[in-house]
């Protein structure tokens, strides 16, 4: 059995400029300055929780309460979830790469996105046939970069890591940790948001036709 766990956001899809104006949209519903689309970009790709912390300080610096916290989260996401494929693109080469690997590998999503949001993206940009589990930030009480729902999901679908392989296509260290922690073929996605491959990366790929066929030579498949 071949295995895929894949990310999301800077891997199969750019979605900066959709999360950076539905931070402009959440900001303007808390009567703060809603600002520039360019100036929210750089916070918008580190993990929800950077997300809230870094877009909505003003109000976190006055109230950090679960409260407050609950209720920009569900203001965003409410927001998002409505905008949520307005310019989001999939990366040239990507459903031609899951239509290959679907023929060979079993296929997961694995983000910090909540699951909802992911699955409703997935919808939007028409590749949700593709994965056969779709993982988010809050699915298991753990996400990245822990390898405990990677875990789960094998287990659930018989796999077995004394004869299958796995491979983790990320772009960030986090994906890497979570690849290395579950013994898994991490391959950087050097097309995605980060411009450095983490540290000790040893397959990397330029484009998702490479990143096919360093899972298709690594995984004996003809």
């Amino acid at each position: 059995m071949l295995f895929l766990f894949s990310d999301l956001d800077g891997t199969l899809e750019d979605s900066r400029a959709d999360m950076a104006d539905s931070v402009l949209l959440a900001r303007q519903e808390f009567d703060l300055q809603p600002g520039v689309r360019e100036e929210w970009i750089p916070f918008v790709n580190r993990g929800m929780d950077q997300l809230y912390e870094s877009c909505f300080s003003e109000i976190l610096a006055k109230d950090s309460s679960l409260a407050t916290r609950e209720k920009i989260r569900l203001t965003y996401e409410s927001i998002y979830h409505t905008y949520i494929a307005e310019e989001t693109v999939l990366y040239p080469g990507i459903e031609t790469m899951l239509s290959t690997l679907e023929n060979h590998a079993v296929m997961a999503l694995y983000t910090n996105k909540p699951q909802e949001l992911s699955r409703r993206l997935l919808h939007e940009l028409k590749i949700s046939r593709y994965f056969q589990y779709i993982i988010g930030g809050d699915t298991f009480p753990e996400s990245k970069p822990s390898p405990g729902p990677m875990q789960t999901i094998t287990a659930e679908a018989g796999f077995d890591p004394q004869k299958d392989i796995c491979f983790y296509l990320g772009d960030t260290a986090s994906d890497k940790l979570a690849a290395d922690a579950f013994g898994a073929h991490f391959i950087w996605a050097a097309w995605g948001y980060e411009k450095t491959a983490p540290e000790g990366t040893r397959y990397s790929a330029t484009d998702p036709a490479r990143a096919q066929e360093i899972i298709l030579s690594l995984g004996s498949v003809n």
